[in-house]
């Protein structure tokens, strides 16, 4: 048997918990983002990685605005949202691409470009090939 910990699965930050990490920083403003992230921990048990702590506290006006939004959008699988932000922002740095903004706008103007759209399949074009499946998995 290992004496490893199992693998903790990311969480989604909540709105309240969004709101209460930009909260305590405005508090307490000389906070690292390091110290912050083990306050999250601590006092929301929730681990956070430093990278996320930067996005709230650089979005934060953003994200008080969609806090105050009368209708929250909901996300299907958060985690995967979060996952892809943070790729995204990784890779803008990358590029040295400072004023980047990946709004909605203009996700669906990429879609267009690349001719990227949902099909939804119904009836007897909604089977699975099994067999193309199998041929298409390694082994």
């Amino acid at each position: 048997m290992s004496s490893e910990e199992p693998k903790k699965t990311k969480t989604a930050l909540t709105n309240e918990q969004r709101k209460a990490i930009i909260k305590h920083k405005e508090k307490h403003p000389q906070i690292s983002q390091t110290d912050l992230v083990d306050w999250v921990k601590q006092t929301i048990d929730l681990k956070v990685h430093q990278s996320t702590i930067s996005c709230l506290i650089k979005n934060k006006d953003e994200i008080r605005k969609s806090l105050l939004a009368k209708r929250q959008k909901t996300v299907q699988y958060p985690v995967l949202k979060n996952i892809l932000f943070e790729k995204s922002q990784n890779f803008a740095q990358l590029l040295n691409i400072s004023d980047f903004k990946f709004s909605n706008g203009w996700l669906q103007k990429f879609k267009q470009r690349h001719g990227l759209k949902k099909i939804t399949k119904h009836e007897e074009d909604a089977l699975v090939d099994e067999e193309a499946v199998e041929i298409a998995l390694p082994s």
